[in-house]
């Protein structure tokens, strides 16, 4: 494999200009050595075709058990509603396969029209809302994906591409294609053991139904769902102040091997139903105890500066520190990468 546990995966925002590049893979191992409190150019991986031609604009990340990358197409970025993003040729309900031999993107699950049930396909069903985030349940070989346009979680077979179920946990969708609306739109989305992590966007700044929320699904032998109406509420994200009376949603949910859970908020504004991207909002909030009750843990994180809650939506844990000459890593999960708009 050409990619490394270990090594970081981004994701970037073409600014709609077909030729810039929205995907790479850092190598942040070696990170021990550097200068901190400056900006460091870790070694980098692209390839020609990690641009927004082959790919559209992404933002969920995942990657399966032979370290081969999985993306997917995004409104994370939109300022307008429709989404004036472009899309990659998998359309905006689609996932791309990035090999982890040679790099080479290929179409993973394509794009369905609005808004029926499409298990049994490679496809879901999408009108330019996107998709949420990823998550790979290596115990069974699959993913768990978010679905702006409907609220549902889709679970999918890591091999085929082929969607085997999904589970709706809120709302049911009223079918008119768009992204769905607050408190029954699902982002965030990380799994521990067999236990599903999601998160539901009440939220996008002013606008509110109620506080941010990450719910939970105990998953079934072989990483079934289990019947409707088995969310069980985790946490209730605070507020970023009492100057800023709100948090932002959730758009990605990580876990370290000792059940620590870091979660990353995207900064929103807009109208109901009409999220926009805007910046320098979001935190990174840690959690311990998964699969068990989860409280705060003692860790608070500045990222960027001025306010320090500049999260850009995307976070993991990382190597300690690793050896390039030996190989040799530190403790696992001792870093913390987030991404930053600051």
């Amino acid at each position: 494999s050409i990619f490394k546990c270990g090594m970081a995966v981004t994701t970037y925002q073409s600014i709609s200009n077909p030729l810039h590049k929205v995907l790479s893979v850092r190598d942040v191992r070696n990170h021990c050595p550097q200068p901190q409190l400056s900006n460091w150019l870790a070694p980098e991986i692209t390839f020609p075709d990690w641009d927004v031609a082959h790919l559209g604009e992404i933002f969920g990340i995942a990657y399966d058990k032979f370290n081969n990358i999985y993306v997917c197409a995004t409104s994370a970025y939109a300022n307008a509603w429709p989404t004036n993003l472009p899309y990659g040729p998998a359309g905006s309900g689609g996932i791309y396969k990035i090999s982890s031999f040679d790099g080479s993107v290929s179409n993973f699950v394509t794009t369905a029209t609005c808004c029926g049930s499409t298990i049994g396909t490679s496809t879901i069903p999408n009108v330019l809302a996107g998709l949420g985030n990823i998550c790979y349940d290596q115990s069974n070989n699959q993913f768990f994906v978010t679905n702006l346009e409907d609220g549902k979680i889709y679970r999918i077979d890591a091999t085929s591409g082929v969607v085997i179920d999904t589970y709706d946990p809120f709302s049911v969708d009223n079918g008119i294609p768009g992204i769905s609306c607050e408190g029954e739109r699902i982002w965030g989305i990380g799994i521990y053991g067999s236990k599903l992590y999601f998160s539901q966007c009440n939220q996008s700044g002013t606008v509110s139904v109620g506080p941010n929320k990450i719910y939970s699904l105990s998953l079934g032998s072989g990483g079934t769902f289990p019947p409707s109406g088995s969310e069980i509420s985790e946490i209730t994200l605070p507020p970023i102040s009492t100057t800023y009376p709100y948090s932002n949603p959730v758009s990605d949910i990580e876990f370290g091997a000792n059940g620590r859970m870091i979660l990353a908020e995207h900064s929103e504004r807009g109208l109901p139903c009409q999220p926009v991207v805007i910046a320098h909002a979001s935190r990174a909030l840690e959690y311990v105890g998964a699969p068990g009750p989860l409280s705060p843990s003692a860790n608070q994180f500045s990222i960027g500066v001025a306010n320090y809650n500049n999260s850009a939506g995307g976070a993991d844990y990382g190597y300690k520190c690793f050896d390039p000459l030996t190989q040799g890593i530190g403790k696992c999960d001792e870093m913390l990468w987030v991404s930053g708009d600051a």
